[in-house]
């Protein structure tokens, strides 16, 4: 546990690290071009080879560990290496020829992912799509790399490739920038995909990981993969067509709807991503455990505890993301090309984007139950009904609301599937729905005591625009916050958070003595 627990924190801080390095450079883009028409169409051209890269090596990494595992202990480390060097022999051929097609078809790209895009726009895109091919063939083999790297518990280069990538296209963004413009940070994107790989071939050459190269696979094994493997490809197929639909659809609804949408998410939801990856790989072992031939009546309890303190933390943390939110964007774009008009746009796309800050943590939890009782069915349906619902929301909440609701279609989306998994958790397992209804309305109530007034307060402050001070302003607001949270738990009866907080003053009081 404690070489788990090492390694998380490594993957965390690295993975932490780069997202700092992607916001300043989401700053400097911002500064420069703010929500503008140039920026959707470099976001367009990125939809397909983002989507391609991830179907041809997202379920292939999961599947590559333990077809690993079981080919070393049926025929020796040896045959499982030559299994391994020919599969990513093979799949670095296709990633290469998936690439060049893109490269060769650009119009065809951009006619999917972007077709509101003006005509200028269009062509933007269209001269930006061969200049971000190789980024598709660089991330499909980073994402085997990283497979590799997981055979071999060896997370140190992972960790390094999630830091110098995201660097190394920031510095190609700015020192370009004079010469390329915002050709510079499609330029960046691909360097640092590149980067990324880098690192990790020097990492799995350096611990003696990378298996030699080759043209022969076995054919029993093969097929056994290929069945593993096919399944969750079609899923995840399914899942990537919200990126086009989110990212089309806003391309039709007005000029620089995609970059709102972008801003909004990066603000929200990636952060949100990276802590519901690091939550989930400490939650999923642990359900799993509670699920197991010997403690199968725990599942329901380790699944109610995790979610009743998920919704004690994460709850506050959503609201106040409502409340603050022109006050976050405006402190963190609020300058140069980024106006008043983008700022009450953007803010407005990451309070429509907060409920996932909550549900991509509730998420984890009931994913690992399912998987745990091995319902590939049931998720290979969720995805698709993700997909397929993401889109018809997208249609209807677009048209009403604009770029907002396109936002918010992800988060009701989720919302909805989740309560489908709530659903289809089989009653004899203990989950205590009603228990975590009580909990989430207490945590609500208690968060809306301090998230009210500071929301009407920051709203009000910056309906002219930006305000001098903005950042003390948004420092001052989360403690008065929280502090204000904290004590209407105690009115409202949650114990949650002062369970949290006395296990880390106690904790911390142990490592002082």
């Amino acid at each position: 546990m404690n070489s788990i627990g090492r390694s998380t924190a490594l993957l965390t801080l690295g993975t932490g690290t780069g997202q700092v390095f992607s916001l300043l450079r989401s700053l400097f883009i911002a500064a420069a071009v703010g929500v503008s028409s140039s920026f959707d169409a470099v976001l367009v051209a990125m939809v397909i080879p983002t989507i391609l890269s991830i179907f041809l090596s997202g379920s292939v990494r999961v599947a590559l560990v333990p077809t690993y595992l079981r080919i070393a202990d049926r025929a020796g480390e040896a045959e499982a290496r030559r299994f391994l060097g020919g599969l990513l022999t093979y799949l670095t051929f296709a990633a290469m020829a998936t690439a060049a097609l893109v490269a060769l078809l650009p119009g065809l790209s951009v006619s999917i992912s972007g077709p509101g895009l003006g005509p200028e726009a269009r062509l933007l895109a269209a001269g930006y799509v061969p200049l971000l091919a190789p980024m598709l063939a660089f991330m499909a083999m980073t994402n085997l790399l990283v497979g590799v790297c997981q055979i071999g518990r060896t997370f140190g280069p992972i960790a390094l490739s999630t830091v110098l990538g995201p660097l190394a296209a920031l510095i190609v963004t700015a020192a370009l920038w004079s010469q390329l413009g915002i050709s510079a940070y499609v330029l960046g994107t691909t360097v640092g995909t590149g980067v990324n790989l880098a690192t990790l071939v020097a990492g799995a050459i350096r611990r003696g990981l990378l298996p030699a190269p080759s043209l022969r696979l076995d054919r029993a094994e093969l097929q056994a993969f290929g069945r593993h493997v096919l399944p969750m490809s079609a899923g995840s197929a399914f899942l990537q067509l919200n990126l086009i639909s989110d990212r089309a659809i806003a391309t039709l609804l007005t000029a620089g709807a995609a970059s709102a949408l972008k801003y909004g998410q990066q603000i929200v939801t990636e952060p949100a991503a990276a802590f519901s990856t690091s939550w989930a790989t400490v939650v999923y072992p642990a359900v799993i455990a509670s699920g197991g031939p010997n403690a199968r009546g725990t599942m329901g309890a380790a699944m109610t505890t995790a979610t009743r303190y998920t919704l004690a933390v994460f709850i506050p943390v959503m609201v106040a993301t409502m409340a603050l939110a022109p006050l976050i964007i405006g402190v963190v774009y609020g300058r140069g090309a980024f106006d008043q008009a983008a700022i009450r746009t953007t803010a407005t796309v990451a309070v429509a984007f907060a409920p996932m800050l909550l549900l991509t943590m509730i998420q984890p939890v009931l994913v690992a139950a399912h998987n745990a009782r091995r319902r590939g069915v049931l998720m290979g349906l969720t995805a698709v009904s993700n997909a397929v619902l993401n889109v018809v929301l997208d249609l209807l909440f677009g048209k009403v609301l604009g770029v907002v609701g396109i936002a918010l279609s992800s988060s009701v989306t989720l919302a909805i599937l989740l309560a489908f998994l709530t659903w289809r958790v089989p009653a004899d397992e203990g989950f205590r729905v009603r228990e975590l209804a009580d909990a989430g309305g207490r945590a609500l109530a208690a968060s809306l005591v301090p998230g009210v007034p500071i929301g009407l307060l920051c709203w009000w402050l910056t309906r002219e625009g930006p305000i001098g001070g903005a950042l003390p302003i948004l420092v001052a607001l989360s403690i008065i916050g929280a502090i204000g949270y904290l004590l209407a738990t105690r009115l409202v009866r949650l114990a949650e958070p002062w369970v949290m907080i006395g296990a880390m003053r106690d904790a911390i009081w142990r490592r002082l003595k």
